[in-house]
Parts: structure tokens; C-alpha cells; sequence
């Protein structure tokens, strides 16, 4: 029991590491793609990966979730529950940064907040949250609240 505790302890920690060494590479690249950008005033990639990183990052913290699940017995099901509560709003904050690019800004209400603030704090933990609900929802059946 303890060797297989310690196996998946080495395991999550090893996954952890791979995914921060993934954000650090991609966020490296991100900064050379921005100051590609400044020099050439050309829209690039690095626009994109900036709104896309953070959700990538909620999705594969949820990836050891879903490869638990895929484990065990039983029928897929969706906690639209957790979805409507949680990922909903947490996808209309995030999605703020998106907007900023299409005119749809218009249309909806945004908080001046998160057009003013120096810090993107708040979008990026809400991508997180909202990429981490995407998997995160999925279970199999009889194992909602473990």
C-alpha cells in the first residue's frame, strides 16, 4: 500500500514539474514572440498563446483526474452542476481578454476592472479555473461527490 502511495506521489510530483516546465517554455517563447511583435508591429502568434496558455494549463492539471476516472467501472457522466456553477462564470471573466480583440465588447457588460487593471491576475486564474472545469466535470457514475 505504502509502495503504491509513494508511486503515485513520484508520479503526480514528476507530472507537476512537466507541466510548470511547460509554462515556463511556453511563456518563454511567448516573450519572444512579443518582442518580435514590437519590433515589426504585426499581429503574431504570441497574442494567442497569451489568452490560450492559462487554459492549457487548467486542462492538463486536470488530466491525472480524468486518468483516474478512466480507471474505474462505469458510464461517463457530466456534472452540468459544476459546469453552470462554476465554469460558466468563470469563462464569461476570462473571456474578457478575448473580447478585447472582437467587437462582440460592445454587446455584453464588462466591469471596467478588467480593462484597467495593470494585473491580468484575475483573467488568467478564472482561464485556469475554467480549463480545469473542462475535464474536471467529467466522472463516472456513482462517484460524483468522492
Amino acid at each position: 500500500m505504502i509502495l503504491l502511495k509513494t508511486k503515485r506521489f513520484i508520479a503526480l510530483f514528476l507530472y507537476i514539474i512537466f507541466v510548470l516546465f511547460l509554462e515556463h517554455s511556453v511563456d518563454f517563447y511567448i516573450h519572444f514572440l512579443t518582442n518580435e511583435v514590437k519590433e515589426t508591429g504585426r499581429f503574431s502568434t504570441s497574442t494567442i498563446l497569451k489568452i490560450l496558455l492559462p487554459y492549457l494549463i487548467g486542462f492538463l492539471l486536470s488530466i491525472p483526474k480524468v486518468c483516474e476516472e478512466i480507471t474505474k467501472k462505469g458510464s461517463w457522466k457530466w456534472d452540468w452542476v459544476k459546469f453552470l456553477a462554476i465554469g460558466i462564470p468563470s469563462f464569461y471573466i476570462s473571456a474578457f481578454r478575448i473580447f478585447y480583440y472582437v467587437p462582440l465588447i460592445n454587446y455584453l457588460y464588462a466591469p471596467k476592472f478588467f480593462f484597467f487593471s495593470q494585473s491580468s491576475l484575475v483573467l488568467d486564474t478564472t482561464a485556469i479555473i475554467f480549463g480545469f472545469i473542462l475535464l474536471g466535470t467529467l466522472y463516472k457514475e456513482g462517484d460524483l461527490y468522492k
